[in-house]
């Protein structure tokens, strides 16, 4: 789900381009407004808003288990607080930050999340005073 349709438009145009059409769906609209019922997947990207996820949409990944979920995050304080919640069922298997505005304090942090085999193990620790 995308909330502007021309994103929705260059998903579309790229997934063709790629030869992966056949194995992706695009809608527009708020991911909290989805009817996630009938969907099945093993990947699900998210990039949410500065307020992060709505609750509902953490829910829903927490009771679907895709295999992966790529979250791309440009509030890394936020961003701390929600990888707590998805820890349940999710570790960290790759991090990324990306300092596309520089000489501001603003940096996107893309992080690949993978279905936990064993979560009761995980520890997630992050200084957010560093």
């Amino acid at each position: 789900y995308e909330i502007y349709e021309k994103m929705i438009e260059l998903a579309k145009e790229n997934a063709a381009q790629n030869n992966v059409s056949d194995r992706t769906e695009f809608a527009s609209g708020k991911a909290e407004a989805l009817d996630w019922k009938e969907i099945e997947t093993d990947l699900i990207i998210v990039d949410p808003p500065r307020a992060g996820l709505h609750p509902k949409v953490i829910k829903t990944l927490l009771e679907k288990e895709p295999n992966t979920i790529i979250y791309v995050s440009c509030n890394y304080h936020r961003l701390v607080q929600e990888l707590t919640q998805l820890k349940e069922k999710y570790q960290v298997a790759e991090l990324k930050a990306l300092d596309l505005f520089p000489n501001t304090p603003h940096v996107e942090v893309v992080v690949k999340l993978a279905k936990s085999l064993n979560s009761s193990n995980i520890a997630l620790s992050i200084d957010q005073n560093a």
